[in-house]
């Protein structure tokens, strides 16, 4: 199987929230933030 497209990180996880959430009767937030950028170091020779 193959899939293609992008993967809504921000949906996924607010629906598993709302899922937790009425299970367990309690209050669940989330929030998805992208990673920064990793700066590449400069090597001495």
């Amino acid at each position: 199987m193959e899939v293609q497209g992008t993967f809504n990180a921000q949906r996924f996880f607010e629906t598993l929230a709302l899922i937790i959430s009425q299970r367990e009767g309690v209050k669940v937030t989330v929030t998805v933030t992208q990673p920064e950028p990793e700066k590449k170091e400069k090597q001495s020779a």
